[in-house]
């Protein structure tokens, strides 16, 4: 049975909105060990961070029942957490 949606690819923004929090959090939870790293750096590390997480999710979901892997769920989990991690970094700044 198909999962009802709100509209076409509304999941692409489920995963945005989830990884957002992450890039956030990621930057708050680590700043000394962030601290040598130039903010552009820290916003890469988050968005590295959130995208080998996205795709650790994504292939766990091929070992299950009506998932599949899809890249583009792992380009939206990639930009949820460089605008999460960036949104704290602006948020530093002020």
């Amino acid at each position: 049975m198909p999962t009802p949606t709100l509209f076409y690819q509304a999941d692409k923004l489920s995963h945005f909105i989830l990884y957002f929090p992450l890039g956030f959090f990621f930057v708050l939870a680590w700043p000394k060990a962030l601290a040598g790293f130039s903010l552009n750096w820290v916003v890469i590390i988050a968005a590295l961070f959130a995208g080998g997480f996205g795709l650790l999710m994504e292939y766990i979901q091929i070992h299950l029942p009506d998932r599949s892997f899809e890249w583009m769920d792992n380009l939206a989990d990639i930009l949820g957490g460089i605008l999460g991690a960036a949104a704290y970094v602006h948020y530093k700044k002020q």
